[in-house]
């Protein structure tokens, strides 16, 4: 292996290699490619000069479908590498540019939310982080913490869970195609980014002589034959390179969802799925990967065909009661921590963000309290009723966990009395041993006391 001069001036002289690596999803960097180039495109348009020989050649180009954007992005890359360069000649400058643009958009958060130019406070301060990392990228270094004060304040967004009901209408709605987009994000409240997975990251959990078992390395045929399925791993974000990856649980409704959608495959492309091939595809001749518009497209499409999101907002509505995905995120929220724990109420709240994908209640939850995965399927297994859909499984999902937790509770109770059977031998050993350790000084301080003086 040989590293180059030109590759190193490559890499110092363009700080756009910076960004596009130090994103750990895919779905991550394409939202904030997308900010930056806004940014820099429309809102910087007369601020940066660009190249406006690509931005006139990218217009005589024709565009396919309908186009709502306003603005050229041809020379994104330019710009940035611009704004990096004036940046590092005047950090002054760069600091005015990005205060009066969050001051202005923070004045559209003001607005009356039926107002066209209106812009929910998130939003707003999603335009803050592509900027930083790309100057930061670029190795400048400017006040982030002063600039951070022109940022509007945090504000939750609105919009609550899907119901239970809401999400057996739109499954009702569904093919087999379709079905696993619903149950998949619903039971295990991943993040539609999250969604960018193949069919290698799906593995079956059965129990078997009281041990959790997945595919692929420990499930053997008299698993498979003897064991019960009891839930589903995901592997999530598993393309990471910090470590970022986790696994979230789906529940056994979902594993026969998707069984169904798996022949729905083999009679659409004639073959089983290869572990390489990935789970949601496109339209077409050829097996391509769905990407994040197109989930949000197909899964607008299912809430518009089961009357529960309207084509069209209302008139003065900006947003819909639900939001697309994260309505079901926050039905499993909901749904665990509606369950009963063997835990402390504590260690119940720390598992339950980890099978979200969060590091914890606090940062060094990710550093000192490290769970096994057998630790989430257990916290996982009573909230399985509360996330089954079909009422009918429900009720069965309910019977068969009281039963489990019933069973733990008894062998819980067998454990401890063998326990204190246990600690009662030990004591009593330890009884004997003292008393025959006592027996031995007496007999010693005896037969001193029976030998003649000399």
């Amino acid at each position: 292996m040989e590293l180059r001069p030109d590759e190193i001036k490559e890499f110092i002289e363009d700080p756009l290699q910076h960004f596009e690596k130090s994103f750990k999803a895919n779905a991550t960097k394409e939202t904030q490619t997308y900010a930056l180039k806004k940014i820099l495109c429309e809102f910087l348009g007369p601020v940066l000069k660009g190249d406006p020989e690509l931005v006139r050649q990218d217009k005589l180009i024709p565009k396919k479908g309908t186009q709502t954007q306003q603005f050229s992005t041809a020379d994104w890359k330019v710009r940035a590498r611009e704004f990096v360069s004036r940046a590092k000649e005047d950090p002054k400058w760069t600091e005015a540019v990005i205060v009066k643009l969050m001051d202005k958009l923070t004045e559209r958060t003001m607005l009356e939310k039926t107002h066209p130019d209106y812009l929910d406070r998130g939003s707003a301060r999603n335009y803050y982080w592509p900027i930083q990392k790309l100057l930061e990228s670029g190795g400048i270094e400017l006040p982030w913490k002063r600039i951070r004060r022109h940022l509007p304040k945090q504000g939750g967004r609105g919009g609550r869970a899907w119901e239970r009901t809401e999400i057996y209408r739109m499954l009702k709605h569904c093919d087999s195609e379709e079905k696993p987009l619903i149950i998949i994000p619903a039971t295990s409240g991943i993040r539609e980014g999250g969604l960018w997975f193949r069919w290698e990251h799906i593995f079956t959990v059965y129990k078997f002589n009281e041990y959790f078992l997945w595919e692929p390395r420990d499930v053997t045929e008299e698993v498979r034959k003897h064991g019960k399925i009891v839930c589903g791993l995901l592997h999530v974000y598993p393309d990471t390179q910090d470590n970022d990856d986790y696994f979230g649980l789906i529940t056994p409704e979902a594993i026969s969802i998707i069984e169904e959608y798996r022949n729905f495959w083999i009679s659409k492309w004639g073959k089983p799925p290869q572990p390489k091939d990935p789970f949601f595809f496109k339209h077409g001749p050829v097996i391509r990967p769905l990407k994040e518009a197109g989930m949000r497209k197909r899964m607008e499409e299912i809430q518009v065909r089961c009357g529960l999101r309207p084509k069209k907002l209302p008139e003065k509505a900006r947003r819909h009661e639900v939001q697309l995905f994260t309505g079901f995120r926050k039905f499993f929220d909901k749904a665990t921590k509606k369950a009963n724990s063997s835990n402390s109420v504590l260690s119940k709240l720390i598992l339950n963000e980890k099978m979200m994908g969060h590091d914890g209640l606090i940062r060094l939850n990710r550093n000192y309290f490290r769970e096994h995965v057998s630790e989430l399927i257990e916290e996982y297994l009573p909230a399985i009723p509360h996330l089954t859909i079909e009422e009918g499984a429900r009720k069965v999902m309910q019977t068969k966990v009281q039963e489990q937790i019933k069973d733990s509770e008894i062998r819980k109770i067998v454990d401890e009395a063998l326990l204190d059977k246990l600690d009662s031998a030990m004591e009593l050993r330890l009884q004997k041993i003292a008393n025959q350790e006592l027996e031995r000084k007496i007999q010693e301080i005896l037969d001193k006391q029976q030998k003649p003086d000399r």
